[in-house]
């Protein structure tokens, strides 16, 4: 009795394996890629965001030298890894001599820049992907008096389906532009 279970369980085992393996190899040379078998992928799948937009004082004239950076949002329950809380960014920084610096740290901000002549910034980073992922966007004057001196401003940015430009297999593109703040005046507080 125990020889007769043992050869059916072997043959049920058998054929079930004999399964798997026709259909890991149907899937595997006649999948749904254009190439008409498996494609490859190496690395990490990631989402690229963007966010683009001006800074402005409260006449509507743009503002140079504001820092506009992304943070992850205090209400975003979703796990980023701990690295990306730690963005490894780079600024531009003149000295007392008129000597300009490259500046290099590790940040809070997935990604910050400042704002150029015409107040226009533009953030770029890559996360591991999530659904739905909020941040919110600061703009901070960090170069005190010298192009007039504003109160920090913060507002949300979600990434959804509707900011989405590009949909990849591996690699998901989202763009959100013309993200505009309006900084008040520090002599407005």
């Amino acid at each position: 009795m125990a020889k007769k279970i043992k050869s059916q369980f072997r043959h049920i085992l058998n054929r079930i394996l004999t399964l798997l393996g026709i259909t890991s190899i149907i899937t595997a040379c006649g999948g749904n890629s254009d190439f008409g078998g498996a494609v490859a992928m190496y690395g990490v799948p990631q989402n690229n965001y963007v966010i683009e937009g001006m800074i402005t004082d409260s006449s509507g004239s743009p503002v140079k030298g504001i820092r506009v950076g992304a943070k992850k949002h205090p209400d975003d329950t979703k796990n980023y890894n701990e690295y990306d809380f730690k963005a490894y960014s780079s600024y531009k920084e003149t000295d007392e001599n008129g000597d300009v610096w490259t500046r290099y740290n590790w940040s809070d901000y997935f990604e910050f820049t400042e704002t150029d002549e015409n107040g226009k910034y533009k953030l770029e980073w890559s996360l591991f992907p999530v659904k739905d992922p909020k941040f919110v966007l600061y703009a901070e004057d960090i170069d005190g008096a010298e192009n007039g001196s504003y109160q920090e401003k913060s507002d949300d940015v979600a990434f959804t389906a509707d900011t989405k430009i590009k949909d990849g297999s591996w690699t998901d593109y989202f763009e959100i532009k013309n993200k505009d703040l309006k900084l008040d005046s520090a002599e407005e507080e």
